[in-house]
């Protein structure tokens, strides 16, 4: 196979010179002498030297019978006390770290031990699975850096495509993570499963629309992926693409029929976190498509509420043109309003005022959007709020009694009390 034959014309060479040089040093002007070892699964010879050139090499594969397939190879022992002659095929040869003796560096080989006879169909087998096992691994490796040339090769060989590794990547989640379309389609044309999913139920078209590259979205939905397979924490494609802010995915997602009103776990759905990050041409581009604009979260927080907790001035207007309701409380009894005086979102307050927002609704402890502005000190909050006297209740006191003024003199928020005195506050 041609993965085999770049890993024995690049390897081979790199190791049997290295060792050959290597050697040379420890060896000079020894004698060759061989003496067989038991316990190995093939025959394994020590020798006082390796060959210094091309003409001992050949002599001494063709001493041990050696191949082309099986060929000549004379290298350290693990513990570089020795050296060990012998025909083996090189790929199955695990190189696994550096050691160095004063400036010469050695590759270090793992050759298994059989305890007895018996142990040889195990080893075999063992063998055969480490195999498959560095296959399915290079297939890894390949669909992540793109090499599709590498993909295509071990894609002739027996390996496994609809596997995981350790971290819950197949070859094709790799593919579709990196964008790497001519890989993601040579692994659907050879039978990876479209939607495989890891242990978190994560599929492709997830990782695809995670990232934002719209041709591997295109390609799996193309090639049958479930577009509304969720995570495990209920989260779909369309959502992870919508709080990702890749609007492109969205409207592909959407142009192939995405659930628009899918929430997770949470209850939030792809509107509502495109609010909260303040997508705008995202949220833009969900409207059109008539997503249920007032669907709250667990909490009973609206996509308008979220926009207003997070000060996206833009997003609230959006939604407000398009009908939201603009007093859904949730299940503290907050408001829009309500939230943004709270945290003193001058604009947002301005905005919710100017289309007519309730000012006297109360949270479930009874405090009023002037209420928490005055507790907070926002001043130019509650210079909105008394802009209109007659729609809003400036004596409205919170469960426990205390009014707006109260609480603005316990905070010393001084001209706020100013502010209140100025628009008829009683404050006997």
């Amino acid at each position: 196979m041609c993965a085999k034959r770049e890993f024995d014309q690049m390897t081979y060479g790199i190791l049997v010179t290295s060792v050959f040089f290597g050697t040379i040093v420890f060896s000079l002007n020894y004698p060759c002498n061989s003496t067989p070892l038991d316990g190995y699964a093939f025959p394994v010879f020590t020798t006082e030297s390796c060959p210094r050139n091309l003409t001992e090499r050949q002599e001494r594969s063709s001493a041990l019978n050696c191949t082309q397939e099986y060929t000549y190879l004379c290298v350290p022992d693990e513990n570089i006390t020795q050296l060990l002659e012998f025909c083996y095929s090189l790929p199955q040869i695990q190189i696994f770290k550096a050691k160095r003796s004063n400036t010469i560096e050695f590759k270090e080989s793992k050759i298994e031990k059989n305890s007895d006879a018996e142990d040889e169909n195990k080893d075999k087998g063992s063998v055969k699975g480490s195999q498959k096992q560095t296959a399915f691994s290079s297939l890894l490796a390949a669909c992540d850096k793109g090499d599709h040339a590498d993909v295509q090769c071990l894609l002739e060989e027996d390996v496994r495509i609809n596997e995981f590794d350790t971290e819950g990547f197949s070859p094709l989640s790799k593919a579709c993570q990196n964008g790497h379309d001519k890989i993601v389609q040579i692994l659907l044309n050879n039978g990876a499963n479209v939607n495989l999913c890891n242990k978190r139920m994560v599929s492709p078209l997830f990782l695809a629309s995670h990232n934002g590259n719209d041709i591997t979205v295109q390609l799996l939905l193309r090639n049958g992926a479930d577009i509304n397979w969720c995570k495990n924490d209920g989260s779909s494609p369309l959502y992870i693409a919508c709080r990702n802010g890749h609007s492109s995915t969205v409207q592909r997602l959407l142009d192939y029929g995405a659930d628009i009103n899918l929430s997770n776990d949470n209850g939030t759905s792809p509107l509502w976190i495109a609010c909260e990050y303040g997508h705008d041409n995202i949220v833009q581009t969900l409207l059109t498509f008539g997503p249920d604009i007032n669907r709250c979260d667990n909490n009973g927080v609206s996509p308008l509420y979220v926009a207003c907790d997070n000060n996206r001035v833009s997003t609230a207007e959006y939604l407000l043109d398009k009908g939201a309701n603009i007093n859904v409380l949730d299940k503290k009894g907050s408001s829009p309003l309500y939230v943004a005086c709270h945290n003193g979102h001058n604009d947002i307050v301005r905005l919710l005022l100017e289309n007519n927002a309730d000012k006297n609704l109360t949270d479930e402890n009874g405090t009023s959007p002037l209420w928490v502005a005055c507790q907070n000190g926002h001043c130019e909050a509650v210079q909105y709020l008394l802009k209109n006297r007659a729609d809003i209740d400036i004596n409205l006191c919170n469960n426990d009694g205390v009014k707006p003024i109260d609480i603005a003199l316990q905070n010393k928020h001084y001209s706020i009390v100013e502010l209140l005195r100025g628009n008829g506050e009683d404050t006997k």
